[in-house]
Formats: C-alpha cells, sequence, structure tokens
C-alpha cells in the first residue's frame, strides 16, 4: 500500500555561514561532476556548516524529502 508522507518543503537553503578555510583544499574539489548532480566534497561541507540536511538516497547525497512510502 502506498501512502504520502506529512512532509514539508526546506524554504530557506541558503549558503550564510562560511566553512573552515582548512576545508578548502585539492581532495574536496577533486571529484568534480560535470554534469552538476553530484555534491562535492567541498558542496557537503558548506551544506553541513549551514545544517541543510543531506540525504543518501541510491548512493547519491542531497537535500530530499520522502514523499510517498
Amino acid at each position: 500500500m502506498l501512502f504520502i508522507v506529512d512532509n514539508y518543503f526546506d524554504f530557506d537553503l541558503s549558503i550564510k555561514q562560511a566553512i573552515d578555510s582548512e576545508k578548502i583544499n585539492e581532495y574536496n574539489v577533486r571529484y568534480f561532476d560535470n554534469d552538476g548532480f553530484e555534491l562535492s566534497k567541498l558542496e557537503q561541507e558548506y551544506y553541513k556548516e549551514n545544517n541543510i540536511h543531506l540525504e543518501d538516497c541510491l548512493n547519491h547525497l542531497g537535500c530530499q524529502k520522502q514523499w510517498i512510502k
């Protein structure tokens, strides 16, 4: 049986807080996705610093919400 989950949108996903400068390094930008779908380690650090929840879905991290169970 399928049903709709009582979920909501995150309306403010702005990046307002900077990350520590030591997190800006070659490793965190090494695996950059040309298509823009995959978040780089650097992008993930910015999201974490700004309390934007990242969730795994089929081995892809993103700000995702489950809508149907």
